[in-house]
């Protein structure tokens, strides 16, 4: 039987195989503080593959000419945590008066990924790309919380986005921001999934776009909107006497039933 993350993740899967650029315009939705809260403890009982990698510390400015090999460096950066109190013992969780921490993504940040996030999830004819949705939000949100998992996911993520940034400059002398949408997929091409033939130097970026997936998908699953692309229907009323299980339900507990030498 599929869990709900092999639901989940089938369905990015689909989505970033078959993607296609998503519109850049300025409809873009802006999640609220207390929205984004809502969400953060959904995200976290969904979210399994934490966003870590070995320990960083070094130049955020690299030269170009530092850019010789194969593909660009993983950057090494000096990552200051979060200083906030966090939510305390008795979080204010339906009314907060103040937001518990500030955000910590630069807007440049912040751009990066609402295009990684629109590439993984973009626009389709019935459901909405993952930046409408508030979905850079809601990771701005979860990187910026003052938890020791966070923490370490906000390493990672920045970490990830500046390798961006170095890898586009080092093929298009240019920052990722600023690529056309043809050279930022060539880019995300080569980190999509890892293989047994992924090289070396790839292989921590890779492993930092199949945790933002996660991420992502994670966030925009937990979502009406989410859901609803998934089909899942719960939470709702039945009016009258319960119908039971459909036929196709039955069928597949059947079959689940009969692996295990089991009868109703």
């Amino acid at each position: 039987m599929s869990s709900n993350s092999d639901i989940i993740f089938s369905a990015i899967d689909d989505s970033l195989k078959n993607c296609v650029p998503a519109k850049q315009d300025n409809k873009t939705h802006r999640m609220s503080r207390r929205e984004t809260l809502k969400w953060l403890s959904a995200v976290s009982a969904t979210l399994t593959i934490p966003l870590t990698t070995p320990a960083l510390a070094a130049e955020r400015n690299i030269a170009k000419s530092d850019l010789v090999g194969s593909f660009a460096p993983w950057p090494k950066l000096d990552i200051k945590p979060v200083e906030a109190e966090g939510y305390g013992k008795d979080p204010k969780l339906v009314r907060p008066d103040t937001s518990p921490w500030p955000l910590t993504l630069t807007s440049e940040e912040k751009t990066k990924l609402i295009r990684l996030s629109d590439i993984l999830i973009p626009e389709s004819e019935n459901f909405p790309s993952a930046s409408a949705i508030g979905v850079p939000e809601m990771i701005d949100e979860w990187v910026s919380a003052p938890y020791p998992r966070q923490q370490r996911d906000r390493s990672f993520l920045i970490a990830g986005l500046e390798w961006l940034d170095y890898e586009a400059k080092r093929r298009f002398d240019d920052s990722f921001a600023n690529c056309s949408e043809n050279q930022q997929m060539e880019i995300v091409d080569d980190i999509a999934y890892s293989s047994e033939g992924t090289p070396p130097d790839l292989d921590t970026p890779t492993r930092f776009f199949a945790a933002l997936r996660q991420l992502v998908a994670g966030i925009y699953y937990c979502t009406p909107e989410g859901t609803n692309d998934l089909g899942y229907i719960g939470n709702v009323p039945i009016v009258g006497d319960y119908p039971g299980p459909t036929a196709e339900a039955l069928d597949h507990l059947n079959k689940l039933l009969d692996e295990l030498g089991l009868t109703l």
